[in-house]
C-alpha cells in the first residue's frame, strides 16, 4: 500500500492532497478519530500524574496538554523537546496561582517517552516486516 511504497516528492504531495480532498462525511469522521485520539492522550497523562500523586483535575491536564502541544508545534527545538515540557509545568502553575513548578512537567516527560518508546518499537517491527517480505516476494 501507499505507506510501505516510497514515492517521489512530487507524488507524495500529490497523495497527501488527495486525502485532503475527502467528502465531508469523511473529514468529519477523521476529525472525530484525531479528537478521540486526544483526549486519549490527555487521559494517559492525568494517568501518569495521578500515580505521581498530584492533585490536578482532568481539565487542568487536559489544557495544559492541549497548550503544550501546540507550543511543540512551534520550531524552536526538534519536536518541541523541552519546550513543550516546560509549557505544561506553567500552564498548570498558572492554573494553582503560581505553585512552585519543580516537577510538574514530569508527568507530561513520561508521556512522550512512552510515546518516542512505542514509534520506535514499530519501526522496528515494520522495517523487520518489510525486510521479511521482500525476502520472501
Amino acid at each position: 500500500g501507499l505507506f510501505f511504497t516510497k514515492l517521489a516528492f512530487g507524488k507524495y504531495l500529490e497523495k497527501s492532497l488527495e486525502f485532503f480532498s475527502l467528502s465531508l462525511k469523511n473529514y468529519l469522521a477523521v476529525i472525530s478519530y484525531c479528537i478521540i485520539l486526544n483526549m486519549i492522550s490527555c487521559y494517559l497523562v492525568f494517568y501518569i500524574d495521578g500515580v505521581i500523586s498530584s492533585t490536578f483535575s482532568f481539565f487542568e491536564v487536559a489544557l495544559s496538554v492541549l497548550l503544550s502541544n501546540l507550543a511543540a508545534a512551534i520550531p524552536i527545538s526538534p519536536n518541541g523537546l523541552g519546550v513543550s515540557e516546560v509549557v505544561y509545568a506553567k500552564a498548570l502553575a498558572i492554573m494553582r496561582s503560581g505553585e512552585n513548578i519543580t516537577g510538574l512537567g514530569t508527568s507530561y516527560f513520561v508521556f512522550r517517552l512512552a510515546c518516542l518508546s512505542a514509534n520506535i518499537t514499530i519501526m522496528v517491527f515494520a522495517r523487520v516486516y518489510t525486510g521479511i517480505m521482500v525476502r520472501a516476494g
